[in-house]
């Protein structure tokens, strides 16, 4: 009985098939087809598309793109698409759609061959999947090689593990990775590598909600940014930003970057972190935990760095950790910011690497706390301001006034003392008289000023 025209094309093709193909063909040839799943795989100078249920062959082109948009476009609801070794040259861009699973076998790579806007096309869809150990490489021809941006704020849950992205096109607001507007995106242990032409590793220039890198080797050669963030919140976890370029630059494209870092190493021949300048914006929040931050360079790079206008400045800054490293520069921290927090950084500059001129207020607990606030008179040194407090290595308090003379008050079981005067002795707390005055003391509370008598006897 010969076949019928519209089942001849699932008719199993041996002739292109591996072991693989054999051990799993077993389609009686009268059941339709199933598009749950694609197996794109290459022989000579074709792609073909195998049904990934059936193991019939349903695509095939010289056109490897044409291929595998063919096998995504058949998917009807969600499916998973799986790349074989090879590389397959692009001459136009895979297009996604929602809920795919792009997997690339080791050894397969997804390749452009022609110039091209982007190599990946996620735009605009959500709970997408690229995933597996092959290479996907813009080869100098791709300006996005992978762009998953949204046009509106949407939760997207696209996910990126494991795989390689290289090689983007050498022009302006070039990338590996666009995540603009998604939320809830998540990149696990990726390689990115600028090859050397590529102006950025990922770009965020604004989002709709929390998106996250798990940094794995996050390799360098960016012409410009390992990440630029314009905008949204981001967060890095692990890893490591290594490179020639700026490791991480936040820049104005949308209002109230916010970036949180933790467990990271930075490191980077300018700075690691650099806040651009414009007069229209304000990023709201650095919240930084890093492992190791260094700059190797020379010109007045910093670990942060500010260069907005006074009144366009970062937020919020909080550190907690990290050995701290400037090579070269004058400063780890020269960022304009209103509200900073520092905890037990280890800074090879010490205090002196932190520009304190361009802080409004700041808490910094290291060898000694230093606390400046609005309150106090500006000055270029957190040395000199007329009030700090230490914990000192007999468990008492400490003072040091604005000629930098420690005054000492230390607590007792009698109370508290300063200079060998009482200030507070709780044994005699009803006393009806007091002494000769010795002197005031001036402190300064949240910028406010309160002045402390000191007697030399009470009763």
């Amino acid at each position: 009985m010969p076949i019928p025209d519209e089942l001849r094309r699932y008719v199993p093709r041996t002739d292109l098939y591996d072991s693989y193909d054999l051990i799993h063909y077993h389609m009686p040839i009268e059941q339709p087809p199933s598009t749950a799943s694609y197996i794109i795989f290459k022989k000579g100078n074709k792609t073909y598309a195998k049904n990934g249920t059936y193991g019939h062959i349903e695509y095939e082109n010289t056109d490897s793109a044409t291929v595998i948009n063919q096998a995504i476009n058949a998917i009807e609801n969600q499916g998973n698409i799986t790349i074989r070794n090879g590389t397959y040259l692009l001459n136009e861009a895979i297009t996604l759609k929602n809920y795919i699973k792009l997997h690339l076998e080791s050894g397969a790579t997804l390749k452009a061959n022609t110039d091209m806007d982007r190599l990946i096309d996620g735009r605009n869809v959500n709970n997408i999947t690229i995933c597996g150990r092959g290479i996907i490489d813009g080869n100098g021809k791709a300006t996005k090689v992978v762009d998953l941006s949204q046009s509106t704020g949407t939760v997207t849950h696209n996910r990126i593990e494991r795989i390689t992205i290289r090689n983007a096109k050498n022009v302006t607001d070039s990338c590996l990775l666009d995540i603009t507007l998604n939320s809830g995106f998540q990149l696990e242990e990726p390689m990115l590598d600028g090859s050397n032409t590529t102006e950025y590793g990922i770009v965020q220039n604004d989002s709709a909600g929390q998106n996250t890198l798990f940094l794995g080797d996050y390799n360098n050669n960016f012409t410009t940014a390992n990440i630029k963030l314009g905008g949204g919140a981001l967060t890095i976890i692990g890893g490591a930003l290594e490179g020639s370029s700026t490791n991480i630059l936040i820049t104005s494209e949308n209002g109230n970057p916010r970036l949180r870092i933790f467990g990271t190493w930075l490191e980077s021949d300018k700075d690691n972190i650099l806040i651009q300048d414009n007069p229209t914006y304000k990023p709201l929040s650095l919240d930084i935990e890093p492992v190791h931050m260094y700059t190797a360079g020379t010109g007045g790079y910093a670990n942060i760095r500010s260069t907005t206008e006074a009144e366009h400045h970062l937020v919020n800054l909080f550190i907690n950790g990290g050995y701290w490293e400037n090579a070269d520069g004058t400063y780890h921290l020269d960022v304009n910011c209103e509200e900073a927090t520092i905890i037990k950084s280890y800074f090879t500059l010490g205090i002196a690497g932190i520009n304190t001129a361009k802080l409004t207020k700041a808490t910094i607990l290291a060898d000694k706390l230093y606390i400046k606030s609005s309150g106090l008179t500006e000055i270029n040194s957190l040395d000199g301001l007329d009030l700090y407090l230490t914990v000192g290595t007999d468990k008492g308090i400490y003072l040091k006034d604005a000629g930098n003379n420690i005054v000492m008050a230390q607590f007792t079981k009698n109370g508290l003392v300063l200079n060998d005067h009482y200030i507070f002795d709780p044994a005699n707390a009803a006393a009806s008289s007091v002494g000769t005055l010795v002197k005031v003391i001036k402190v300064y509370i949240d910028g406010t000023e309160y002045y402390i008598p000191v007697y030399d006897s009470y009763s």
